[in-house]
């Protein structure tokens, strides 16, 4: 049988280029035994293949409630097991429940849909690059990546302007939860309760609304027995923060890519467009999302020669996965031409993020226009000082400080 060491994937080292670790992780075993900051230990699958394997894997649950009580005592981040407020939306369930709670939002996401809201967002888009500063220095993260997401959303989802308005920046942090010996902890609890009454207000203010909203429609399907008041709260918390913070760190990757690969952002200027082939690749090259969420065994299982104990949990790395030389050629290299590309930015099977196309055009446009309306763009730090956030989970930059000529003003 073999043998499996814990390994730490949260150092600032890690986060400064979890490349360089995965790429030996994924060299060395599909999987590998790992320990977050607060001691949880648990099971990180890495490889494109391995991955999709466990994606689909019949004997895995995305249920908390089978993690073990040291792992609900001490839980750090969302990807983690915690018994917490909002903690029964789609990342946290299993068919049948889960195909008939992902059935009611998944038509409001529909690519068909969402390209309906493409001069929209690229109005929202021009909006946010016509009022930074025209100094020739910007934080494109700041300034631009962390102010675009509630706008487009709140549209997508039939989120009125005085809800939108109510809802606090700093919420959109609150997928970031952190452990209970953290000295943060009573700050993120705080966080919580304040999203919580937050949604229940919405809930109760949406009632009986215009049918097109989502939010509406949702309401309405509790009340038809549908979904329970947990899930409804959970479904509503999940849009509200997950269709913020990733997005801005997916821009902040994409953006960051081209910077990094100066004749890849020259290639792409020529071309005056972000094609779906150079969409996939910039994905691939930095998911938002570092690691999935946990699944578990509802009894001792096997995966790739590990022997794994119920309520151990199981974790992806994606973009270890997405980095796999075994499936990827030159996998460290961007390459904006790469045909035979299959990035899992977004998960797999029935657990594929159901707002995908709007993540991916609200990318598409950010790259677009911002390559197009600032020349001469590049880094104005070194590489080895950006800074990178925290959670496990994550990845993606707190600041993207730029330089440029010129703003090209749209006529």
């Amino acid at each position: 049988m073999k043998e499996f060491q814990s390994i730490p994937l949260y150092d600032d080292v890690f986060k400064q280029n979890p490349h360089q670790t995965n790429h030996r992780l994924v060299s060395q075993s599909p999987i590998h035994r790992i320990q977050f900051p607060n001691g949880i230990l648990g099971w990180l699958i890495t490889g494109h293949e391995a991955a999709i394997q466990t994606f689909s894997h019949p004997g895995l649950s995305k249920q908390p409630a089978l993690s073990n009580p040291r792992s609900h005592a001490l839980a750090l981040v969302t990807g983690e097991p915690q018994p917490s407020l909002m903690q029964a939306h789609l990342l946290n369930q299993d068919p049948p429940k889960h195909t008939a709670m992902r059935n009611l939002i998944a038509p409001a996401f529909a690519a068909s849909r969402i390209e309906g809201f493409r001069k929209s967002i690229t109005r929202h888009v021009n909006r946010l690059l016509d009022q930074i500063c025209d100094n020739g220095q910007a934080d494109l993260i700041a300034e631009f990546a962390a102010k675009l997401p509630m706008p487009v959303l709140a549209e997508v989802i039939g989120l009125s302007e005085a809800h939108r308005d109510q809802f606090k920046s700093s919420w959109r942090k609150a997928t970031i939860s952190t452990g209970a010996t953290s000295t943060e902890r009573s700050a993120y609890i705080a966080v919580l309760v304040e999203v919580n009454n937050y949604v229940n207000q919405l809930i109760s203010e949406s009632r009986g609304g215009n049918p097109a909203s989502l939010i509406v429609r949702l309401v309405a399907a509790h009340d038809a027995d549908k979904l329970d008041g947990d899930e409804l709260r959970a479904i509503l918390f999940q849009l509200l923060t997950a269709g913020q913070e990733p997005v801005t760190n997916q821009i902040g990757n994409a953006i960051l890519a081209l910077l990094q690969n100066p004749e890849q952002l020259q290639n792409l200027r020529k071309k005056r467009s972000v094609d779906a082939t150079a969409l996939s690749e910039l994905l691939r090259y930095g998911s938002a999302y570092e690691l999935t969420s946990w699944r578990f065994f509802s009894e001792e299982g096997h995966l790739f020669g590990a022997t794994i104990a119920p309520t151990e949990g199981v974790i992806i790395s994606l973009n270890a996965a997405n980095r796999d030389p075994k499936r990827f050629r030159c996998p460290h290299l961007l390459t904006l031409e790469r045909t035979d590309n299959a990035p899992l930015n977004f998960g797999y099977d029935h657990h594929y993020c159901p707002a995908a196309s709007l993540v991916k055009l609200q990318v598409e446009i950010s790259v677009q226009h911002v390559i197009e309306r600032l020349p001469n763009l590049r880094l104005a730090t070194a590489t080895p000082k950006l800074n990178f956030v925290s959670p496990p989970s994550s990845h993606g930059l707190r600041k993207l400080p730029v330089m440029f000529g010129p703003l090209v003003r749209k006529k």
